[in-house]
């Protein structure tokens, strides 16, 4: 697999992020709680689930040069190295 380059500065992903979250507003499905949200900040696409190798691979086969955010719905962050994860406030 070929390296993407990254477009966009983390910071500014992470904007770009923040701001299509809140449109999709996935946690009012209580079904996806837990489920990984991965978007695309240059198309505003977005892929919903469980595994995510397999939802970051349906989202790069619909856009090939991808700029992938990843959040973990319902929670602060996507991934913990040593511990529970914080809910992210309502």
């Amino acid at each position: 697999m070929e390296a993407r380059t990254r477009l966009y500065s983390l910071e500014e992903m992470k904007r770009r992020a923040e701001e299509l979250y809140a449109r999709i507003k996935p946690e009012e499905d209580q079904d996806n709680i837990g489920k990984f949200l991965m978007v695309d900040v240059e198309s505003g696409d977005y892929e919903i689930g469980e595994d995510d190798m397999k939802t970051s691979d349906l989202l790069h086969a619909r856009h090939e040069n991808a700029q992938v955010f990843t959040f973990r719905i319902g929670y602060e962050t996507a991934y913990t190295f040593c511990g529970t994860m914080k809910r992210r406030a309502s």
